[in-house]
C-alpha cells in the first residue's frame, strides 16, 4: 500500500499540471459516450484495401460492448482484422468517460517497440483535421491541444490527457521478473496485445504482476488479446479456462459454436470470450481474399495458427499433434511396435544400471 505522502505528493503534481493548463475535465464533458458516433467525431479507420473511410464493423462494436458489460475480456483473432482498433479506440473513448483521471496500461506481448507503436496508433487518432479540430460532432468541436496535455515516446512512452488520464506503454520483456508492471498506482484499464507471444517459457508471471494493479477496482478492464502461438503459455491457458466450460454446457468440442451459443445467452463468465478468424474479415472486406490464397499456400506460414484462431504448436515442428491418432491395441489389425531395445539384448526397466562414463 502507497504512503500518504506519496499519495499527497502525486496529486499535488496533478494540480500543478492543471494550473499550468487551462483546459480541465469539464471542458471535454462535450465528448460523446457512443462508440460509433466518437469514431465518426474523430474520423473512421481507413479500409487498407480501399484507401477509404469504414464504419466501424459489427465484430468491432460487439468487442467494445463486451468490454463494456463483461470487463475482463480474452480475444483470440486472425491477424490484421482490425482487433487492435477497435480496442484503441474503445480505450479512446473512455479516456473522457469511465477512466477519466486514472492510468491505462497498454502492454506488449513481445517488444516494448510494439507496445510504443499502439500507444502511437491512439495518439493519431486525435490529430487535427483541414479544419484545425481532432474532434468534430453536430454540437461540439475540440482542437489537439484542449485534448492532449503531453506526449512522451521513448523509454517510458505515454499519453497525458487534459483531464488528467494517462495512458502509457510497457512490454512484457523476456525475464523471470515484470517488476516494471509494478509502477501505476492507480490503474483503471490494462490492455495486452499478443498475449501469446511472450517469448518466455514461463510466462504466467506477467499475469501474477499485471492483475494486482486492478485489485482495488470492482469494474476494471483487463483485455487479453492475440492471435494464437500453440498449446503453451498464460494465454493458452486462459483461454481453455474462458471456453472449455462452454464447451461442456453446449455439447461440442468447436470453439466458435461455444461462443455463438454464448452471445445468444450472454451471461456473464470470469473472462469473456470473443473469436473471428479470417472469414469475418473477408465478409466486412477488411482482409484481401486474393492475399489470403497466396498465404494458405506459404510453406513459410501456419495459416491455421495467424488466421484460422487455431491453437497449432510450433511450426517448426516435423509432426503436428493434430495429425497424430492412437490405435485401439484390441483392434483387430492392431501389430504390436517393435521393441528396438530388445532385440538389441538391452533393457531400460527399473533394474538397469548405466555403468559407462
Amino acid at each position: 500500500m502507497r504512503s500518504i505522502k506519496a499519495y499527497r505528493a502525486k496529486k499535488l503534481e496533478i494540480l500543478k499540471a492543471r494550473l499550468k493548463n487551462s483546459i480541465s475535465s469539464k471542458n471535454l464533458n462535450g465528448i460523446t459516450a457512443d462508440y460509433e458516433k466518437f469514431n465518426e467525431a474523430i474520423g473512421l479507420p481507413l479500409n487498407r484495401n480501399t484507401g477509404l473511410p469504414q464504419s466501424m464493423t459489427p465484430y468491432q462494436i460487439q468487442y467494445h460492448d463486451a468490454i463494456e458489460k463483461h470487463h475482463k475480456v480474452i480475444v483470440n483473432k486472425s491477424r490484421k482484422i482490425g482487433a487492435t482498433e477497435a480496442v484503441i479506440r474503445s480505450i479512446a473513448l473512455n479516456v473522457f468517460g469511465r477512466y477519466a483521471g486514472h492510468d491505462i496500461m497498454i502492454v506488449a506481448g513481445n517488444l516494448l517497440r510494439i507496445a510504443t507503436e499502439i500507444l502511437k496508433r491512439v495518439n493519431e487518432l486525435f490529430y487535427d483535421n483541414k479544419d484545425g479540430f481532432a474532434y468534430v460532432d453536430s454540437e461540439n468541436k475540440y482542437r489537439r491541444s484542449e485534448i492532449i496535455r503531453q506526449v512522451k515516446f521513448g523509454a517510458s512512452p505515454e499519453i497525458e490527457f487534459c483531464n488528467d488520464t494517462r495512458i502509457m506503454a510497457f512490454a512484457a520483456l523476456k525475464t523471470a521478473g515484470s517488476q516494471s508492471f509494478r509502477g501505476p498506482d492507480d490503474v483503471t484499464c490494462i490492455f495486452v496485445s499478443e498475449a501469446a507471444h511472450t517469448g518466455m517459457k514461463n510466462d504466467h508471471v506477467i499475469m501474477t504482476a499485471l492483475e494486482p494493479n486492478l485489485a482495488n477496482r470492482d469494474d476494471g478492464d483487463f483485455i487479453l488479446e492475440s492471435t494464437p502461438n500453440g498449446k503453451r503459455g498464460f494465454y493458452y491457458d486462459y483461454w481453455k479456462s474462458a471456453i472449455s466450460p462452454l464447451k461442456k454446457k453446449y455439447n461440442t468440442v468447436d470453439d466458435r459454436i461455444a461462443i455463438a451459443n454464448l452471445q445468444k445467452d450472454d451471461f456473464d463468465l470470469d473472462w469473456y470470450p470473443l473469436m473471428w478468424d479470417y472469414n469475418v474479415g473477408i465478409k466486412h472486406k477488411v482482409l484481401s481474399k486474393k492475399f489470403l490464397e497466396s498465404q494458405k499456400k506459404s510453406p513459410k506460414l501456419d495459416f491455421e495458427q495467424e488466421y484460422c484462431c487455431s491453437f497449432s504448436s510450433s511450426y517448426t515442428q516435423a509432426i503436428k499433434p493434430t495429425d497424430l491418432t492412437f490405435k485401439n491395441t484390441k483392434a483387430k489389425d492392431y501389430v504390436k511396435s517393435i521393441d528396438l531395445l530388445a532385440a538389441t539384448g538391452r533393457n531400460y526397466g527399473p533394474t538397469w544400471k548405466y555403468y559407462g562414463k
